[in-house]
């Protein structure tokens, strides 16, 4: 076996070191890859998370990048990570709306309702059987609760009683927060009045700090963070929340978990409100 030339020898030990140059730069390469890929936010800002997304759908009239910048400040209000904070505002929104695709454009009349098997939700089950005047409630200070939607959104609506032909209400869209007469304001199927578990003196102070600091304000789409807004917008459950909650009378009327959320669902649920009229039909 003939000895290998010089020049033989210094080609093949060439040869190994581009190609182990070669595979020292692609693992580098890899491993950059993965380090970004780590490190890239969850949330990232074209709104490629479907929970941010699913989040904003049932908040109507939000947008994803406001959502995010409320999540992220909770977040950090919080000491958790932003996807915890993400994965408890849905969890919270889904428990609170339903989104109903049976439901036509808001321009469109509602279709007859079908009735619902005992037991078991049915997607097209969530339409208003009519339109009815609201009419009294028993106590200054009581709420309402009616059936109400944006767009595919079934959200609900809720209003205080002022005295007890008096209603102040969030309605929402371009309106701002108004006081309106009982007995000609129209509402949507079902109707829930309700009583609040404590003295009449706070029923007063609600009623009262309802009537003269939370009218004439414009409309909030976030439910998602209204406990923690700003009182410059508001919606309807906010304003509810807000009575009790912010005046001297100091009651909580929220029944979720959630420090940021409340919906016009969780009033009606709370431990604090007892329903005293029910009206279907």
């Amino acid at each position: 076996m003939k000895n290998p030339s010089g020049w033989a020898v210094w080609s093949s030990l060439a040869m190994l070191t581009s190609r182990r140059v070669l595979r020292t730069f692609a693992a580098v390469v890899a491993a950059l890859a993965m380090t970004f890929a780590v490190a890239a936010p969850a949330h990232a800002a074209d709104g490629s998370d479907w929970r941010l997304i699913r989040l904003v759908e049932l908040n109507p009239g939000t947008t994803e990048e406001e959502m995010q910048t409320a999540l992220e400040e909770a977040a950090v209000e919080l000491g958790i990570s932003y996807d915890e904070m993400l994965d408890q505002a849905l969890a919270q929104a889904d428990e609170a709306v339903e989104v109903d695709p049976c439901l036509p454009d808001e321009d469109e009349p509602l279709p007859d309702p079908e009735p619902e098997p005992a037991g078991f939700a049915i997607a097209c089950s969530s339409t208003s059987p009519g339109v009815v005047n609201l009419g009294s409630g028993r106590y200054k200070g009581d709420i309402f609760h009616s059936w109400a939607r944006t767009a595919k959104v079934v959200h609900n609506h809720v209003g205080i009683y002022y005295n007890t032909s008096t209603v102040v209400e969030a309605p929402g869209g371009t309106t701002n927060s108004r006081s309106v007469s009982a007995s000609t304001h129209r509402v949507q199927l079902p109707v829930y009045k309700l009583s609040v578990s404590t003295t009449q003196t706070n029923r007063d102070i609600a009623a009262n700090y309802a009537y003269n600091n939370l009218r004439n304000k414009a409309y909030d789409s976030n439910f998602a963070f209204n406990k923690t807004s700003s009182a410059t917008k508001l919606n309807c459950s906010e304003l509810v929340w807000r009575a009790y909650k912010k005046s001297t009378a100091n009651i909580d009327l929220s029944w979720s978990w959630d420090p940021f959320a409340v919906y016009p669902n969780d009033i009606k649920g709370s431990s604090k409100t007892v329903t005293y009229y029910t009206r279907t039909s």
